[in-house]
């Protein structure tokens, strides 16, 4: 779901359910060591959220899994249409180190699109932020999505 936060003891100016554009996955009703809340992982930002398999959401985190740490590559970006994707990748050395075919086959199997594999040198700052963004996804589903985790 979306993480949206309140802060009702700031006077001057309270934030009321103010969506903060991040999706969490909540993994158990309440800690194991007694604090109170629940338990949740971060898993990307909903911008990135985009349908896979059997129309499943898939976020930056469910991508990182597949591609996972791979013996060569320093780094990858994965950028998602709506009928295909592109995967870039970068070595840390020998090209032939790293097994672009098996990483290709896994995402593959994740984002049921056909991936075609790109390789660089390095990877451009994708914002003007200087973020160096690993996933892009488009059509953006982001103002769907928001309505449907809000109930708006």
């Amino acid at each position: 779901g979306a993480m949206v936060i309140t802060t009702l003891d700031a006077q001057l100016r309270p934030m009321i359910r103010y969506a903060l554009g991040d999706v969490v996955r909540f993994n158990a009703p309440s800690c194991r060591c007694g604090r109170p809340g629940r338990v949740m992982s971060y898993e990307g930002r909903i911008r990135h959220l985009f349908r896979g398999k059997k129309g499943a959401l898939v976020t930056y985190v469910d991508v990182d899994q597949a591609i996972g740490t791979p013996q060569g590559l320093a780094y990858f970006h994965l950028n998602v249409g709506a009928s295909s994707a592109m995967l870039t990748l970068v070595p840390a050395g020998d090209r032939s180190l790293v097994d672009g075919a098996a990483l290709r086959d896994r995402v593959e199997e994740l984002i049921a699109r056909p991936v075609k594999i790109r390789w660089k040198s390095h990877l451009e700052l994708v914002t003007s932020g200087g973020k160096l963004l690993s996933l892009a996804t488009k059509p953006d589903e982001s103002a769907a999505l928001y309505k449907k985790f809000l109930g708006q």
